[in-house]
């Protein structure tokens, strides 16, 4: 019967260790495409742009009550390819004529400047109640390159740190069906 016991308790306790573990990966207030998994729901196949690239727009809110700080932006599942470069994106205000909004970057082989001039993602504070669009730029090193979900790690102002996850896995390749 002791030993039993003693078996019981230290499952609990390994059970304990590890949910304590795996909270470092769990999703924060700063929410990618309002998800937090890292498989994308949505799929954009696109020919390569200029230097075997695409550019994609990331739609991020910070729902929580603190500012957080990104500390990375990373690719989920990438077979052959690279993310090249991250930035912030102010989102444009609604038309005024139907109420649409259009998400910047323009999704697809866009030229790589389309970025320019925007701060860099890594380091930037988005405040509590804040949604910008993530402007990321991929590279291919071969094609067809693909990867699952873009991945954005944050921190809050007690240093926990959270990654949430887009929506929308890419491939580059020659020919879209």
């Amino acid at each position: 019967m002791l030993v039993r016991s003693v078996s019981l308790v230290l499952v609990a306790a390994g059970l304990l260790a590890t949910t304590a573990c795996a909270g470092v990966l769990r999703a924060g207030p700063l929410l990618a495409d309002g998800r937090t998994a890292d498989t994308g729901t949505n799929q954009l196949c696109t020919p390569p742009g200029l230097g075997n690239g695409a550019v994609v727009g990331v739609h991020i809110e910070n729902v929580g009550r603190e500012p957080v700080v990104i500390t990375e932006v990373s690719l989920s599942g990438a077979e052959s390819m690279e993310l090249a470069e991250a930035v912030l994106i102010p989102i444009p205000p609604p038309d005024p004529r139907d109420g649409s909004i259009t998400m910047p970057p323009p999704n697809g082989p866009a030229d790589p400047s389309v970025l320019d001039g925007y701060p860099a993602a890594v380091g930037a504070t988005v405040q509590a109640g804040e949604e910008w669009s993530l402007g990321v730029r991929l590279r291919a090193h071969d094609l067809p390159a693909t990867v699952r979900s873009i991945g954005v790690e944050h921190e809050d102002e007690l240093n926990q740190r959270f990654t949430s996850y887009s929506s929308t896995s890419v491939t580059i390749r020659n020919r879209c069906f």
